[in-house]
């Protein structure tokens, strides 16, 4: 709620749609304490739990995407995504997705790339985001013609030992795999993925994929974003392969944020001190008004 003052004469208090890039910070201080969240660690864990409970005290729907994966060494693992509704009469849909899971080892670091990683931008701040969004989407989106579902993806670092195959986003794959099972009538009209997004000199230029699969969408989106943060850059930017990619497959007009030019990608460094909360405020401020005036 706000007061505005003009000519010295009181108006009536507006409201606003705000989105708080302190408690997305916050929720990312939350996601370090748990230490590394790389597959099956006790982390990880933490980080499920923590989201089942904090997400799903406020979306009206929570479901469990469970699944058994097995490895190149032909290790099982149990791995979920987490799906949360809001809006969910609504026949139209669109999705916000992040993936939970953190790199088992750093794997760029010179000094040491088998020391504990955390993953505070990459893994930590799409989460955070999102988080946060919740609170906002519980208040604004039932008031929307269009619903949304928040889904955090596991295991989009892929494998605990990846080297017998190659790099691939399993939990997104998976998701659209079922699709069906959680979209029976119709696909989502879009998704949106974020990842990587705290950096203080934050550097979200457009993505290929992105702009092959939902450039209306995304002009949209950057213009919104330009207002809030330079950050938000009008230029070619590189073709990555992240959660958007199995979505876009599946013909799902898809996006992805992410900063790519980020120095401590997959190093120790990638710590909470690389963190900014105007970054984070300004893609989740960007994201809220994108939904308000999605037609």
């Amino acid at each position: 709620m706000k007061f505005v003052w003009a000519l010295g004469l009181f108006i009536l208090p507006w409201t606003t749609l705000a989105f708080e890039g302190a408690g997305a910070f916050k929720n990312i201080e939350t996601q370090m304490g748990f230490g590394p969240r790389y597959v099956t660690s006790e982390g990880q864990k933490k980080a499920r739990a923590w989201l089942k409970k904090e997400v799903g005290q406020l979306a009206e729907v929570a479901e469990v995407h469970a699944w058994k994966h097995q490895d190149a060494h032909g290790k099982v693992y149990a791995l979920e995504n987490l799906i949360f509704r809001f809006n969910p009469q609504a026949k139209r849909r669109v999705i916000l997705g992040s993936h939970y899971d953190s790199r088992h080892y750093p794997d760029q670091d010179e000094t040491d790339p088998y020391a504990p990683f955390l993953g505070a931008n990459d893994g930590a701040s799409g989460v955070a985001v999102l988080v946060e969004l919740a609170r906002d989407l519980r208040r604004d989106a039932k008031n929307w013609d269009f619903g949304v579902d928040l889904i955090f993806f596991d295991a989009e670092e892929g494998e605990l030992d990846p080297k017998p195959r190659r790099w691939r986003p399993i939990g997104s794959i998976q998701f659209a795999e079922e699709l069906g099972k959680y979209y029976p009538k119709a696909k989502p009209e879009l998704a949106i993925v974020i990842d990587m997004v705290c950096d203080k000199d934050l550097q979200l230029k457009l993505e290929q994929f992105s702009i092959d699969s939902a450039s209306g969408e995304v002009w949209r989106l950057w213009q919104i974003g330009s207002k809030h943060s330079p950050g938000f850059i009008p230029e070619m930017g590189y073709r990555i392969y992240d959660d958007h990619w199995a979505l876009i497959q599946k013909g799902i007009p898809s996006m992805l944020l992410i900063d790519f030019d980020y120095p401590p990608f997959h190093t120790q460094k990638d710590l909470i001190d690389q963190c900014s909360i105007q970054s984070l405020e300004a893609v989740g401020q960007t994201l809220l008004e994108f939904l308000k005036g999605k037609r």
